[in-house]
Formats: C-alpha cells, sequence, structure tokens
C-alpha cells in the first residue's frame, strides 16, 4: 500500500461502514492496524524498510484534514455524528506508533503528533463523552477510553502542563462502564462476539496504565470479569474456538487477541483452551477485523507457548441476570448441545 497516495484520495479516514462516504472514497481499507503490524514486526526484526513503511503510515495519518471518516461531519454548520469510532482507531494508532518508533521522530514530528493527538482525536472523543449518556451504559464509552488511555500517557510524557489527572479519569470511565456492560454473572446483551471485541480493546490500555503507575492490572478489572468464563462456557460449542451466535453476533469464530491476553493474565483458566483457536486465521476480511488488531497484542501481551485447542462448553449453564441457560450431554459417540435464551 501506498499511505501517501491513499491521503490524498480523501480528506477523511477509511471505515468500512460506508453508509456516509462520497462514492469516490468507497472500497479503501482502514490505516489502522496495517500500520501497527509493519511496526511491530520491524522492530522484531529489525527491517528498516518495514519501520520506514509504518513511519509513512504515522506521517500520512497526521496529515489527513480530518480524522472523521465522512465530510457529512464537518461540513460547514453541521452537527452531524457518527461518533467517535474512527477518531479512537487513529488516536490509538497513532500513540502506539510514536511511542513504540520515537526513535526515528524528529522534534518537528514529534510536535505534529501531539498536536494531532489532541486537536483530531482527543478533542472529539472528550466531546462525545461529555455530550452522549448513553455511551457510559454499553460498550463504546469504555471502547472509546482506549484512545484516551494510550494518548493520555503519551501526552503525559511530552507536555509540561497537560492534565495529570486526565488518564485517571479515563481509566475511572473506563472501569465504571465496564461494570455497566457486564451483567454480575458474567454476561452481557450484545452477544459473545461484541464481548471479545470489547475485551481486546480496554484490556490492555489497562495494562499499559497498570505498567505506567506500577500496579497489578487484574485489580483494575470490574467485579463480574471473574464470571465471564461462566458465560462463554455457557455458549461455547462443541467444536473448540467456536460460540453460539446470540444476540448482536456477526460470526461464531471470534479472531480476536482477547483470549491470548487473558491466558497470559490468568494461567490454568479456560482462556488457555480457547485461545490459539481464536487467532487470526485465513478468512476473507471483515467488517469486525476492521476495528481490532487481530494478532498484534496476542503476540506483544499473550503467553510465550499456547496449548492445543479444547472445547469449553459447560455441562450445564445457568444465567439468570443475562438469560441464558445451556446443557451439554455426551454418550456413545454422540452429543447433544442446547441454549436457550430467553427474558432475564
Amino acid at each position: 500500500r501506498n499511505p501517501e497516495r491513499e491521503l490524498f484520495l480523501s480528506d477523511y479516514a477509511p471505515f468500512s461502514d460506508e453508509r456516509y462516504v462520497r462514492e469516490s472514497e468507497r472500497g479503501r481499507t482502514g490505516f489502522y492496524y496495517d500500520a501497527l503490524r509493519l511496526a511491530v514486526v520491524g522492530l522484531v526484526n529489525e527491517d528498516r524498510a518495514m519501520i520506514r513503511h509504518a513511519l509513512r503510515y504515522l506521517m500520512s495519518m497526521l496529515h489527513l484534514k480530518s480524522w472523521s471518516c465522512s465530510a457529512e461531519m464537518r461540513v460547514t454548520g453541521s452537527t452531524f455524528d457518527q461518533r467517535c469510532f474512527i477518531e479512537e482507531m487513529m488516536t490509538t494508532s497513532v500513540s502506539l506508533l510514536m511511542d513504540w518508533l520515537d526513535g526515528a521522530l524528529t522534534d518537528r514530528a514529534r510536535e505534529l503528533g501531539t498536536t494531532m493527538l489532541w486537536d483530531r482525536g482527543l478533542a472529539v472523543i472528550e466531546r462525545d463523552m461529555a455530550k452522549f449518556e448513553y455511551v457510559h451504559r454499553i460498550n463504546q464509552g469504555p471502547w472509546f477510553c482506549r484512545a484516551r488511555i494510550f494518548g493520555g500517557l503519551l501526552l503525559e510524557k511530552e507536555w509540561p502542563y497537560f492534565d495529570a489527572g486526565y488518564v485517571e479519569r479515563a481509566v475511572a470511565h473506563l472501569r465504571e462502564g465496564m461494570d455497566r456492560y457486564l451483567q454480575p454473572d458474567g454476561g452481557m446483551d450484545e452477544g459473545p462476539m461484541y464481548l471479545v471485541l470489547t475485551l481486546e480493546t480496554v484490556v490492555p490500555p489497562l495494562m499499559a496504565y497498570a505498567d505506567a503507575r506500577g500496579i497489578d492490572v487484574r485489580d483494575l478489572l470490574p467485579s463480574a470479569f471473574a464470571k465471564i468464563p461462566d458465560y462463554l462456557a455457557a455458549l461455547a460449542q462443541t467444536t473448540p474456538g467456536l460460540h453460539v451466535p446470540d444476540s448482536d453476533c456477526a460470526s461464531e469464530h471470534p479472531n480476536t487477541d482477547t483470549y491470548p491476553i487473558l491466558a497470559a493474565l490468568f494461567p490454568g483458566s479456560i482462556y488457555e483452551k480457547m485461545a490459539a483457536a481464536s487467532l487470526l486465521s485465513d478468512r476473507p476480511y471483515t467488517y469486525s477485523q476492521h476495528y481490532v488488531g487481530t494478532g498484534i497484542f496476542s503476540f506483544l501481551l499473550g503467553p510465550d507457548q499456547l496449548t492445543e485447542p479444547e472445547s469449553v462448553a459447560a455441562t450445564f449453564s445457568l444465567l439468570p441476570k443475562t438469560g441464558l441457560a445451556s446443557s451439554y450431554r455426551s454418550a456413545g459417540g454422540r452429543s447433544l448441545r442446547m441454549v436457550f435464551a430467553g427474558s432475564k
């Protein structure tokens, strides 16, 4: 890919949701995770060409006129708002690239990067977090906090008067939002795909914050976190790595970094049995993969070794707050798996 050429195809960032983009801007793939993959592999392999290519992505992102995806949001007099999904991904990607590739940045590039992080990214995210009450009751609020934490940790180092409480507020909002999002029995309302993608989004920034503050990330996780394995076991298929599609769930196969990350944080848990089967497989690019960097955080934060996948389907499950019951019986080479979804 030629990021500079793509920069001049539009003033706006690419997005897989093309309802609000011009015809000429359709069919474009996001910048966010390609750049991070280049940076990780380039640094590990000491590949100067890959590192330089990642830097080209970074400079192209910094020179976009807007980090939104649509002119509809920026035309004079418009108050149209699709929420800060793209600004969040751009802010996260730019923050990590600037951190990982800091030694290659000039003072001018660093100044441009921090300015754009605030003007194009964090300022818009702060607006949506303040403006919309509902985002604090679903996964969007915690999701948007990823960029607030990564971007805030970077600006803490770069700007002498950056508000010292900024990152703490973002972490508090993330934790409060996840407390509302998860049911006390470990389940949630939007289905397993939403859960694993949300966890992939919120756990890495909490790990970065915990590392920066010298605390254990496990102390930051919601109280219902310990019950999540019950939910996953209730919806697990007998084929390792697959779950029963439920609620707003686009796939039975979660390509996600969530399980490897949690396998490293919780040795001996069911996440170890699910991790290897959840890694990116040879499948067509999907809408969901636009939002997540499958593979990057498994490599950086996952365990050194992955075990052979196993089914974690529970013999019997009852999650009354979520509204789920399931049963799995097997005998004589045959099995029966039943999942009931109903009222809470």
